[in-house]
């Protein structure tokens, strides 16, 4: 019988992975407190990307309706 892995998943590790997979220009790399080289998600290019689509721009009317339901935001999390 195997024995369970007794540690946490790397969640924010996955998340940039998977982002990094779908837009692979928004990744670069920084080095950590530690020394190591880490992989980070740029938001200002990442922004850009979706810079039209998003609800801040002024030229798409800059509204949006809020139907918060209870635990979104939980769910939003395990989207990615």
């Amino acid at each position: 019988m195997e024995k369970m892995k007794m540690h946490s998943m790397d969640i924010v590790n996955d998340n940039v992975q998977k982002i990094g997979n779908m837009f692979p220009e928004c990744i670069t790399e920084i080095i950590g407190d530690d020394g190591t080289v880490k992989k980070v998600v740029d938001f200002s290019i990442l922004n850009q990307l979706f810079d039209y689509n998003t609800i801040n721009n002024p030229s798409t009317g800059g509204q949006r309706k809020d139907t918060n339901l209870h635990g979104q935001t939980n769910q939003r999390q395990g989207l990615l």
